[in-house]
């Protein structure tokens, strides 16, 4: 209830930085305006207005502080929530926000009907009744909704996160060691492990989840130590010195930041490979042809998503930033012939 493992009701990211209200509040509205098509919702909030504003004309109707109690009741689960969000809501971070869209939304049918109701009474000239006429818009806008929604929906619907799990998955060595910031690519190597028995030798670390002893014991059983204390890279480094291959998501991801400060890493896929302590990383070109074997293996398909199809827009970017960062790798090396093939495949592979 109170997402306390998460970082609160309305914390998102782990992060003080300050997200703008106004674009919290533009995205409730734009989300809002979308679910209902816009005048039934100019419709719903007037008509909230109204009746908390105008006394009952019938024992029947409701009280005006039935009215208010909606109209609070909306307000905390809309706009006052969304003020507390502390991620951006563009791409992802619209995706994440999203979600708590809906309860607002939803609230809105009660006055939505109402007003409804009260102005096909007013429509003297409609040959339906009141039901019909209720029965036929409601049914009319939710055609309507649902289609203006499928396009979208097709895009974002696919196989991109159950792909690119099993591409992180079948290009790590055997025995390997994955710790996972993202939940999705957490979530989804789990899947793809516990669901189609794919890759059972690969451990995936959740470290966040590393405060929780029956998580700890978990990690125990697959060979992962972490004493009461322990930081992320001394679990890493004594994993690497039993042998454990290990590898960290490429992300600003504390975890990552913690462990490449002091351990040397170089890219492989869309992971970083952690090496131990006073290990010569690999050459550029041996780096490279790793990165070309690894991506050689990888099912991406052909279909490239655009710039706002969410999840799948995330991954594409990640295999882009692969030959992104190796392009700039090879510059400084002055290897331009090389450097440019490796932008080259980045912007094959990004999204549109």
């Amino acid at each position: 209830m109170t997402r306390r493992d998460f970082g609160g009701a309305g914390a998102f990211a782990a992060t003080d930085a300050p997200v703008p209200v106004g674009a919290q509040l533009m995205a409730l509205a734009a989300m809002l305006g979308r679910s209902w098509l816009w005048a039934p919702l100019a419709l719903g909030l007037a008509t909230l207005g109204s009746r908390r504003i105008r006394p009952r004309r019938t024992p029947t109707q409701e009280t005006r502080t039935a009215w208010a109690t909606l109209v609070l009741s909306w307000v905390i689960a809309g706009p006052v929530l969304v003020t507390r969000f502390n991620i951006e809501p563009v791409g992802i971070g619209l995706y994440v926000c999203e979600r708590f869209y809906v309860l607002p939304a939803q609230l809105l049918a009660v006055p939505a009907a109402v007003g409804m109701s009260a102005l096909t009474r007013r429509l003297t000239f409609a040959r339906v009744s009141e039901r019909a006429a209720c029965a036929l818009v409601a049914t009319l806008g939710l055609g309507a909704m649902a289609g203006s929604a499928l396009p979208r929906l097709a895009r974002v619907h696919t196989a991109t996160v159950e792909q690119y799990a099993r591409n992180v998955l079948h290009s790590m060595p055997p025995n390997a060691v994955v710790f996972a910031a993202q939940d999705y690519e957490y979530a989804s190597l789990l899947y793809l492990q516990a669901a189609l028995g794919e890759r059972p030798d690969v451990t995936v670390v959740a470290w966040d989840f590393t405060s929780k002893p029956w998580y700890v014991e978990r990690l125990r059983r697959r060979g992962v130590r972490v004493p009461p204390g322990a930081s992320a890279v001394a679990v890493v480094a004594d994993l690497l010195a039993r042998g454990r291959p290990v590898f960290v998501e490429r992300t600003r991801d504390p975890v990552t930041i913690a462990v490449a400060a002091v351990l040397p890493t170089y890219l492989h896929g869309t992971s970083l490979r952690v090496l131990p302590r006073g290990t010569a990383l690999p050459s550029v070109e041996a780096i490279v042809l790793e990165n070309q074997r690894v991506f050689e293996g990888y099912d991406i398909g052909t279909a490239r998503p655009g710039r706002e199809d969410e999840y799948a827009t995330e991954i594409h970017r990640r295999y882009a930033l692969t030959w992104e960062l190796l392009a700039r790798t090879l510059t400084r090396a002055g290897r331009t012939a090389a450097a440019e093939q490796a932008a080259t495949l980045a912007r094959a592979l990004g999204p549109r």
